[in-house]
């Protein structure tokens, strides 16, 4: 079941233009988002 967040999340996450050599905004919401659910993230 999705919570709400993590709705809004998704809804923010397709929207978001990053097209290719451009992903830096598509990776900032995903790490965003994930931080919450591990330990250590890295790019």
């Amino acid at each position: 079941m999705i919570t709400d967040d993590g709705l809004a999340f998704l809804a923010d996450y397709i929207n978001n233009p990053s097209p290719v050599g451009f992903e830096w905004s598509g990776q900032r919401l995903w790490l965003d988002y994930v931080s919450a659910f591990v330990d250590e993230t890295f790019t």
